[in-house]
């Protein structure tokens, strides 16, 4: 089924590669890896993995590009969707409070980027 395939998937550097993917300039590409996350994440057995990738995402947050900034704070908003349980997991590591901060802000072009 499902979870196994994305065990398996996992196990073998899929979170790792959809990291790297979701940076690329192309915005199909990244789309696809934002993908695999939520695909992840709806995987109790597998969404400590991908809490793990979250974590790594957000120490990287601040050396990001805008654009590759807005894209990792969408799908934690996106990752907070599909469930209660990620909602509350990434609550619980401060993802919120990024996303949060990117609307307080005085750089007027990341407001307009955060809403676009």
């Amino acid at each position: 089924g499902g979870e196994v395939g994305i065990g398996r998937l996992s196990e073998h550097g899929l979170l790792e590669a959809s990291e790297a993917l979701l940076m690329d300039e192309d915005t199909g590409i990244a789309e696809a890896a934002a993908g695999t996350f939520r695909a992840v994440m709806q995987y109790p057995a597998w969404r400590e993995a991908a809490l793990g990738a979250v974590d790594r995402l957000q120490n990287t947050l601040a050396g990001m590009p805008d654009v590759q900034r807005m894209r990792v704070l969408h799908l934690f908003i996106d990752i907070g969707r599909g469930s209660e349980d990620a909602f509350k997991a990434l609550e619980g590591r401060g993802s919120y409070r990024h996303v949060l901060g990117a609307f307080i802000t005085d750089d007027i072009l990341l407001k307009m980027v955060s809403v676009e």
